[in-house]
């Protein structure tokens, strides 16, 4: 499993100031204008850093700030003061006030004190620091108490956090102000904006925390009622990402994308729409891609399985980039074509199960890709067992004497483009790649006159042969092998679930034997002329 990035913190909080409701009755929260202007701390107090970002979030009178380039100073620590200057506020009437902040962070030794500063002398009052452990939810709280606590509440000068973090850079830190009249989210991360934003910002996430540690969800669902991006600039790993909106999101940006979970396998899912991953896409577990039927996700940026992790995709899954399979890693096609961006670049014992459907390949700018191909083919041929590493098949591997993988160019089946194949739209540039019955040379799903054609027209050919040409056991010949496949599976299709179709009558495989006998007398015949 991936270790979280410790350069990398997200922070979120939830703090309120809880008084008497008839003396102050909306408690007290840093305006949007105090806090883009927030203490930027240097000199003897150690490091500083910047605060971005800030801005009104959902579900109330909500603020969010990201801090960036959290360094080390001379003190050997880093702190941010987040604070509102000028509050010149007269809270005496209250007899007490508390301060609570929910924090959880994924870098250990990371915390936090409230503070006020009263008086004209802006004598400092502080709560205890509180550290925290990552991963784990941590309570920072302080009750201020009029006279002994908090001496002068007549003239509470300034209000506010101060974070401190281990002296070695931290970037990518985030705070939530929540006042007490707001109830804290709940539920799983979903993108909360009509519009595009930033993945790392909290106001755009219903839960106002950013989704980004293994086992994370991130969900974007019916918010948007057009289509829009979402971007980021930083690495992001989530366990679960679900799309289920006919509005297109696009995850962009410069940062990348890892699926990854503590434990089980890891999901992405599309229940309707057409959605991109424009990002570097890493699968470090076993994951299930899974597109409704109707829906499409397209990965447009190179995608790794790493080794010995399973990717199980089923519907209309599209691969415009590079794909890399580590050792042992594996795609499996429960359904639907599935579209790549040239062969696939496959690690010892890698293998792509096409099971009972197919693939597009496009070459597109990459020259003819179908030698390249046809060698992932033999590999997962393996000697007629369909159980290779390289392209095999499941479905073909329990019964490899009657069903095998094809390929073929497009422009070898098709005359005008686009085409479609196994209802995926195809470019004359493409390469396809089926799971159907032996014999079936053209990729129609069935053996019948036109694939006995083929293979007649090409018997006795000697090296070189294709499985368009009648090369079913992809020895590089067309011979008696090959035609008995051909007249075996003769008037056969493959029906939805890769299975047989009815079994041919003996009379028609001999009829179809003296066919043969004559057409391929006469090809021989003219070769000879």
């Amino acid at each position: 499993m991936t270790t979280r990035n410790t350069r990398q913190c997200v922070l979120a909080g939830l703090a309120a100031i809880a008084v008497p409701a008839a003396a102050y009755a909306v408690p007290y929260t840093p305006p949007q204008a105090q806090l883009a202007a927030a203490v930027d701390l240097t000199g003897a107090f150690g490091g500083g850093g910047v605060v971005t970002n800030v801005q009104p979030a959902a579900g109330g009178a909500l603020y969010t700030g990201n801090f960036d380039n959290m360094n080390g100073g001379s003190l050997g620590f880093s702190r941010i003061v987040l604070q509102r200057g000028g509050f010149n506020q007269d809270l005496s009437s209250f007899s007490s006030f508390d301060v609570n902040v929910y924090l959880v962070s994924n870098v250990t030794g990371f915390g936090v004190k409230m503070f006020m500063q009263n008086g004209p002398s802006f004598t400092f009052i502080e709560s205890p620091f509180v550290g925290m452990t990552q991963g784990v939810p941590v309570l920072v709280s302080r009750d201020f108490h009029d006279p002994v606590d908090v001496p002068d509440t007549n003239n509470v000068r300034q209000f506010g956090f101060q974070f401190f973090g281990p002296p070695a850079q931290i970037n990518d830190v985030s705070i939530l102000v929540l006042p007490t009249n707001v109830a804290p989210p709940s539920g799983d991360p979903t993108w909360s904006q009509n519009k595009s934003g930033d993945w790392n910002s909290l106001a755009n996430w219903s839960t106002l925390i950013v989704p980004n540690a293994v086992d994370a969800k991130a969900i974007f669902a019916g918010a948007s009622t057009a289509a829009h991006t979402v971007f980021t600039d930083a690495p992001v790993t989530v366990g679960l990402l679900k799309f289920d909106n006919a509005s297109s999101y696009q995850i962009s940006g410069q940062g990348a994308l890892n699926l990854d979970v503590g434990s089980g396998s890891g999901s992405v899912s599309v229940l309707q729409g057409s959605h991109k991953i424009n990002l570097p896409l890493t699968f470090s577990d076993n994951t299930a891609v899974t597109v409704a039927a109707g829906a499409t996700l397209t990965l447009g940026n190179p995608t790794t399985i790493k080794a010995n992790q399973t990717v199980t995709k089923s519907g209309n899954l599209q691969i415009q980039a590079p794909l890399t399979l580590e050792a042992g890693a594996s795609l499996v096609t429960v359904s639907g074509v599935t579209s790549l961006f040239g062969t696939p670049s496959l690690g010892a014992g890698a293998q792509v199960d096409v099971r009972n459907n197919g693939l597009a390949i496009e070459f597109a700018g990459l020259g003819d890709g179908s030698a390249a191909v046809r060698s992932q083919l033999v590999s997962g041929y393996n000697g007629g067992s369909w159980n290779g590493s390289g392209i095999n098949s499941a479905t073909a591997a329990t019964n490899p004497n009657k069903f095998g993988v094809g390929y073929a160019r497009a422009t070898e089946l098709f005359t005008t483009f686009p085409a479609t194949f196994m209802g995926q739209p195809v470019t004359a540039t493409s390469v396809l790649v089926r799971q159907t019955i032996n014999g079936d040379s053209d990729l129609s799903g069935k053996v019948d006159l036109t694939d006995f054609t083929f293979l007649a027209a090409n018997f006795n050919k000697t090296g070189g042969a294709t499985w368009l040409q009648g090369d079913y056991n992809y020895d590089g010949n067309v011979n008696l092998s090959d035609f008995t496949y051909l007249a075996a599976n003769f008037n056969q299709s493959v029906p939805a679930d890769g299975g047989l179709g009815a079994m041919v009558p003996e009379p028609a495989i001999m009829s179809l034997a003296g066919i043969f006998a004559v057409t391929a007398l006469t090809a021989r015949r003219s070769r000879r002329n």
